[in-house]
């Protein structure tokens, strides 16, 4: 799980990538409340639409666009989620 301000607009998200479920991402809706937007976001499965062994995370502007990126790492036999 990272909390991180993944739509940058100054409030911090939550992401959890989850083993054999689709990962979740939760948009801060400003308010105390959160939003479940993994789908939409494309981050709930892979690139398949399959679900995937997520082990951990790291979370960066790994190509300076000002946005933060999400790799999931996943179990072995599964390549790395971007």
């Amino acid at each position: 799980m990272v909390a991180a301000d993944f739509d940058n607009d100054g409030w911090p998200d939550i992401y959890v990538a989850c083993d054999q479920t689709p990962s979740l991402l939760y948009r801060n809706k400003h308010d105390g409340t959160f939003e479940a937007t993994g789908g939409p976001a494309g981050v709930a499965h892979n690139a398949d639409g399959r679900f995937q062994a997520g082990m951990s995370n790291v979370v960066s502007d790994y190509d300076g666009n000002g946005f933060l990126a999400i790799a999931k790492i996943n179990f072995s036999g599964d390549r790395a989620s971007l």
